[in-house]
């Protein structure tokens, strides 16, 4: 049996914490199950923040124009990127695909998972 560390328990609260920060900047499905627990309205400012959400837990919390609005701030590289990673499409899916036409397929398709999920 190996011996554990001794720590004080703010060492040790702050280690754990560490390691949900860590996680949570890492992994955007984590981060958006830790903001969902928190049930409060987030705020996203800028694209690099909204890359970062899961399109899913967005179509939960916010009206279709909330949602749209959101996501018409980025470009159509940015769309289709985030439709991959969600797997809400594929490469074929996204070929010659209007911004527009990606805004609504992301919405649709969100809106469809979180359905499948039991979350619509």
């Amino acid at each position: 049996m190996s011996k554990k560390e001794r720590l004080p328990p703010q060492l040790a609260l702050g280690r754990f914490l560490n390691t949900v920060r860590e996680e949570a900047a890492t992994n955007s499905g984590f981060r958006s199950r830790l903001l969902e627990a928190l049930d409060v309205e987030i705020y996203v400012d800028g694209e690099e923040e909204i890359e970062t959400l899961d399109p899913i837990a967005v179509v939960t919390t916010k009206t279709e124009t909330s949602f749209r609005r959101i996501y018409n701030q980025l470009n159509v590289a940015q769309l289709k990127r985030i439709l991959r990673q969600s797997e809400l499409a594929t490469g074929p899916d996204l070929l010659r695909k209007s911004k527009p036409v990606l805004i609504d397929m992301l919405w649709a398709r969100a809106n469809n998972r979180a359905t499948e999920r039991g979350r619509g």
